[in-house]
């Protein structure tokens, strides 16, 4: 059994064992991400200070954060002064939305989402703690998943499917693991880009909404992966930094 299957199997059986409250407490994408980077429970639910740590292994915290992250600044404040603190963001690179009939209980698959997740998604959250960027201590890994989502029949439209309640979503695999622990593997997210672009470049290049590009283009740039070299009309030009390996 791999390791995420191992992790999945471990929720299903904690949901068994788990009272109604608890089992509304804890959603299941980040209980099942908190098992799988540390299936030890042990590991989990560490306090620190007045703060409590998703898990800890080998002495660094690892942070599972599904939402916004300006909920976690007073956290990472704390944390960061003596730790190493790894986030861990999860994205859905294909989802597919499932819905319940409230009535009958029956569930049926319907279509994947046409939005293919990416990396780039978890730059407008890293603009909501930009202060805390340069800090060694602090690193990232986005977890590209396929996902399935939960949804009611119980929405305004003839098909009952627009305004219908989110329910849960459930990671179904793991498709890969992106670390950005350096400048040299930020740059990484950029091997499909050369020469010199603006952020529409960068949007088109891609495929991102307008918020996610210029989010990470403030953000490139503000860590110096990416040198302003001038201006187009209105538009900044940019190209690459030069930054050597890092182990």
């Amino acid at each position: 059994m791999d390791k995420f299957l191992r992790a999945f199997s471990q929720w299903e059986q904690d949901e068994r064992e788990k009272d109604v409250i608890g089992r509304l407490m804890e959603k299941p994408l980040h209980a099942i991400l908190k098992n799988y980077i540390s299936p030890d429970i042990n590991n989990q639910e560490i306090k620190i200070g007045s703060f409590f740590a998703d898990a800890v292994v080998d002495g660094e915290i690892f942070e599972i954060q599904t939402g916004n992250f300006n909920v976690i600044r007073k956290k990472l404040e704390y944390f960061l002064k003596e730790n190493k603190v790894t986030i861990i963001y999860p994205v859905s690179k294909t989802n597919r939305i499932c819905w319940i009939d409230p009535e009958t209980a029956e569930v049926k698959k319907g279509r994947i989402s046409p939005q293919k997740g990416n990396a780039f998604f978890i730059f407008p959250q890293l603009y909501k703690i930009k202060p805390f960027l340069k800090n060694p201590n602090l690193s990232f890994r986005v977890i590209l998943l396929d996902t399935e989502e939960y949804r009611l029949l119980d929405g305004y439209s003839e098909d009952r499917k627009k305004g219908g309640k989110k329910l849960k979503k459930l990671p179904i695999n793991i498709i890969e693991e992106i670390p950005l622990e350096n400048l040299a593997q930020y740059l990484s997210l950029l091997k499909d880009i050369d020469g010199v672009f603006t952020t529409a470049d960068f949007k088109k290049k891609f495929k991102l909404s307008q918020k996610i590009a210029q989010c990470s283009i403030n953000i490139l740039y503000y860590l110096g992966v990416i040198i302003r070299i001038g201006k187009k009309g209105n538009a900044f030009l940019y190209q690459k930094a030069e930054i050597p390996n890092e182990k």
